[in-house]
This record gives C-alpha cells, structure tokens and sequence, in this order.
C-alpha cells in the first residue's frame, strides 16, 4: 500500500513539471519574429591603399544619411560592416539597409534623394584632394542584391 502511495506522488510530481515546463514555453515569446522588411545589400572590395578614404565618405555620407532617414522613419535600420582582411590583404564593405515594408523600398530613392539635398547642398563630403570619381575607382562592386527578411531575432 504504502509503495503505491509514493509511486502515485512520483507519477502526479512528474505531471506537474511536464505541464508547467508546457507552459512556460507556451507563454514565452518565440526567438525568432517573421517580419515583411526587404533589405538592401551592396558589396564592394576596397583598393588597400584608399581605405580610409572610402571609410571617411561613407561615414560622412551614407551613414549620415541613414541616421536622418532612421530618424524620419524611412528606414527600420543599416548596417555599415567592414571585413577583415583576408590572406590576399582585401577588405570587403558591405552596405545594408532595412525598409519596414516594399512601400518604403519603392519611395527610397525619392526619400534619399530629398535627404542629400537637404542635407548636402554643397554637394557630398569627400576626402580632401579626391573627387568622386576618383573615390568610385577605389572601390569594385561585387554585387547589389534585395533580400525579403524571412525571419530575425526579437530584439527590435
């Protein structure tokens, strides 16, 4: 008799951590959000030689401009990320922008285009003693590509 009664407390013991550990995952938010954004992605391989100079305009240009555009709710977010230098001493940048939904993607290049107006009239800051074109030769463009965000973490 007595041997039932604890095999009993065991069995009703471990029914009640299954159905708690049941629910408390079921309360929890999952780790991973669907989330309609399209992202915008550019690659370019930087010239050794110029790279600050190519890190000092997309700081005091691009990046200026996704702040503004962030700011006005153009943009859900960007990413400014440089590579580490591989074997060969190459170093990639990749350009990343986030846009809430395909209507925000459509209206950007208005968008940026009313940004760098307002922002830049005197034109866009460069290096000094390089102009644009001279700027665009330092970098070789790997490719251009728009994702649709599939799923992401639930930090934003």
């Amino acid at each position: 008799m007595r041997q039932s009664h604890y095999y009993r407390q065991r069995f009703a013991l471990g029914v009640c951590c299954c159905l708690s550990f049941y629910f408390g995952l079921c309360g929890q938010e999952p780790a991973i959000q669907h989330r309609n954004t399209i992202t915008s992605v550019d690659y370019y391989k930087i010239s050794s030689s110029k790279r600050q100079e190519v890190l000092f305009f997309y700081e005091n240009n691009w990046k200026v401009y996704r702040d503004i555009a962030l700011t006005n709710g153009y943009i859900s977010s960007y990413k400014l990320l440089l590579s580490l230098v591989d074997s060969a001493g190459n170093q990639h940048l990749m350009l990343m922008t986030e846009y809430s939904d395909s209507t925000a993607f459509a209206l950007r290049e208005e968008r940026f285009r009313d940004i760098i107006k307002q922002t830049s009239p005197q034109g866009l800051r460069l290096p000094l003693g390089l102009s644009y074109k001279e700027l665009r030769s330092y970098l070789t463009p790997v490719s251009s590509e728009n994702y649709h965000t599939i799923a992401a973490d639930s930090k934003k």
